[in-house]
Formats: C-alpha cells, structure tokens, sequence
C-alpha cells in the first residue's frame, strides 16, 4: 500500500513490512525461529527483534543513510551524524556484549529470527569505514562470526555483493 519493497504475496495474502514477511516466513517454514509453543522463550524472540527493529537499526540506518546512500546521491557524508549515531551504536553494543556473556545467541542458547534478523544491516556495516565498530565487543564479535558461519547467512552475503 506505501508502494515500497519488501512485499510478498503467498496465494491470496499480501504483506509488506520485512520484519512482518520474515515472521510469516518463519511461521510458515521454520517455526523454530520464534519459539512458538514455549512462552518464555518465544518472548524472549519478541523481545531482541523489538530491540533489532528500535535499537540497533535505528542507530545504524543513518550512518548507512551518510555512508553508502548519500554519497550515491551525489551528496558528502555528514561526520557529525554519522559520529552521533556510532555513540547510538556503541551503547547499543554494549548491552549486546552484557547479554552475549549470558548466553550464545540474543533470545538464549538457539538461534532465533531475532539473531536472523540482524544479518543484512550488519552486512552493509561492513560496506561502510566504520565496520570495525564491532571490535570493542568480543561476545558480539563472537555471535556474528557465528551467524556469518552458517550456511544461510553466507547466501544472503553472497546475494548482498554487488555483481561484477
């Protein structure tokens, strides 16, 4: 309706919204992912894709804005936002490395659609000056060589270069 990607239409349904899509995704074929049927651990799921969707990405969507998007435009990076946001981020890290010394992966010790969640944003991190942002943090560091070692992550890594 907003005339915007991601949509997905399944037979009848149509849905737009990527964290949306993704749910349905999983529910669909991996339910897995959310936990679904262990109320605890499915809250936890809730609870780190609420903090990837208002923490993390809202931290890192401008300095991905200045640093690959708007130079694309044609215009120059602005420094001080894009500075401003890393101090977002840094925060943000940090309750990630408290959280990632308690257990393996952000909603527990299994992997979750909220872990999932966070590949392709940190993936353009990495297109980006500041992919060392992720340094500081060895339990993060940690969780993302993990996420990167499996082989779905490396698809979506894999589809995210851009072709020669």
């Amino acid at each position: 309706p907003f005339g915007q990607v991601p949509a997905l239409q399944d037979g009848d349904l149509y849905l737009w919204e990527s964290r949306a899509i993704c749910k349905y995704v999983s529910r669909k074929n991996k339910p897995e992912l959310l936990k679904q049927g262990d109320l605890k651990e499915s809250t936890m799921v809730d609870v780190w894709m609420e903090v990837e969707a208002n923490q993390y990405t809202s931290a890192m969507d401008p300095i991905l804005f200045e640093c690959l998007i708007r130079p694309m435009l044609g215009g120059t990076t602005d420094q001080k936002a894009v500075e401003g946001n890393l101090e977002k981020l840094k925060k943000v890290l940090e309750v990630y490395e408290a959280r990632l010394t308690k257990c393996k992966y952000l909603a527990g010790d299994f992997i979750s659609l909220a872990d999932l969640n966070h590949v392709s944003v940190t993936l353009c991190l990495f297109a980006t000056p500041h992919a060392s942002a992720l340094d500081a943090y060895p339990h993060v560091k940690a969780w993302w060589a993990g996420l990167m070692a499996r082989p779905s992550v490396q698809k979506v890594a894999a589809l995210m270069k851009p072709s020669a």
